[in-house]
């Protein structure tokens, strides 16, 4: 059975601008291979690109009809609705793959993440000032995500720090030389840590 849940971003959520950016630059690769492979880009709305999760059982279905044609009349949606797919099922099919994209989307990711985790993290150790292995399981893992992507893939400082654990990951330090925590995780991984760590530290849910 599909199952497949959608969250609705809008501008009260606090990753907004970051991912009107992030579409653009997707819409934009996509939109470029599609005109250099069959010399046209036709897209209509409800099209997607899909990403799918490295670590997860995931794909997160983005829009492929919308970001650049609004920020060309210096406009902004309203909301953003992304799907969450939790299951293996073959996607729509387009004129080609962008899998050779792979590690672009994986690094345009990263900074985005890390962005948002420095803008909040402030707010997270005043909800939670007994120390990081209290926060939410999410924002461990962003807390993770971000020494890893800052770090040349190094997560803890010390051999005796504690580990990292979410949606079934667990990041210990002696991974951090035998099992790099970004080469477990992708892009899509990385979209749906930052839905949950929205939710947490907002408390509004995104799902709709």
């Amino acid at each position: 059975m599909l199952l497949q849940t959608t969250y609705r971003i809008t501008k009260q959520t606090g990753f907004y601008d970051e991912l009107c950016t992030l579409m653009i630059a997707l819409q934009g690769v996509a939109v470029s291979t599609e005109y250099l492979l069959n010399n046209k880009a036709e897209y209509a709305s409800g099209d997607y690109l899909t990403i799918e999760a490295k670590h997860l059982v995931s794909k997160v279905r983005l829009p492929l009809f919308g970001p650049i044609q609004a920020a060309i009349q210096t406009l902004e949606p309203d909301q953003i609705d992304l799907t969450v797919v939790s299951d293996k099922q073959a996607e729509q099919n387009f004129t080609h793959q962008i899998a050779g994209f792979q590690k672009f989307v994986n690094a345009i990711f990263k900074p985005f993440l890390v962005s948002y985790h420095e803008a909040h993290k402030d707010e997270i150790g005043r909800k939670f000032p007994s120390g990081r292995h209290t926060w939410p399981d999410a924002w461990q893992m962003s807390w993770a995500v971000r020494n890893a992507a800052s770090h040349n893939g190094t997560v803890f400082l010390s051999p005796k720090g504690r580990a990292v654990s979410w949606q079934g990951i667990t990041h210990l330090p002696s991974d951090d030389l035998t099992s790099p925590l970004l080469e477990k995780i992708n892009g899509g991984d990385l979209l749906i840590l930052l839905f949950e760590m929205e939710e947490t530290r907002t408390g509004v849910v995104l799902s709709v």
